[in-house]
Parts: structure tokens; sequence; C-alpha cells
């Protein structure tokens, strides 16, 4: 992104008035100003209010709070990151039972040669 456009964290802040700089208003930064998905945060805490109106666990007009928006957002993002290393690895697994699979059948094609 271009110099000139970037937006700083405290410039967010100070574009929007009686916004503290806490972990909920960082994580609406960086959603609008790093992601382009402005409007993401409220879009979440709308989904999570409905989840849990599903779930019956709360009076389904009772919105979640803005911390609970940030920790289930962290937690998804640390799931996401699970899965991908998982993944990852079971593909690092797989090219080495190949290759050592791969070493084996040349020995027996040509024993006693490295």
């Amino acid at each position: 992104m271009a110099e000139n456009k970037r937006v700083t964290p405290q410039m967010f802040l100070d574009r929007n008035p009686g916004s503290d700089n806490n972990a909920a208003n960082r994580l609406r930064w960086m959603l609008k100003e790093t992601m382009g998905a402005d409007g993401a945060f409220e879009r979440r805490r709308e989904e999570l209010s409905i989840i849990r109106a599903c779930e019956k666990q709360l009076n389904p007009s009772s919105r979640p709070s803005s911390p609970d928006v940030v920790s289930l957002s962290i937690y998804a993002c640390m799931y996401a990151c699970i899965c991908i290393y998982a993944y990852i690895q079971l593909h690092i697994t797989c090219v080495y039972v190949c290759l050592r699979e791969r070493e084996r059948e040349r020995e027996r094609e040509h024993p006693g040669t490295e």
C-alpha cells in the first residue's frame, strides 16, 4: 500500500472518536485497514449472536461483547494455523516416506552400490 494511504492504529482511533486503544478496536483497525474487511467485526458479532441464539445459551436479542468477538476471532485464526501446520506436517511426512521408498527400490535394483 502506498505510504500516503496507510492508516496507523492511532490514526484509526483518532478518526473514530471515543475509541479506546484496546484489542477490539485494534481488531477493527486490522480488519478494515490491512485486510479490506470494513464492517467484518460487527458482522462477526451478529454471527455470534445468531449462533448463541440457536444454541439457546443467550437471549437472541443480547449482543456478544467486544471481548467475545476478539477472543473468538483469535481462536479462529489459531485453529486455522493449526490446521495448516498439520497439513504441512502430513505432506512433509509423505515426501519423506516417498523418498525413503525410492531409496529402498534403488538398493534392491543395484545391491551393494550407493
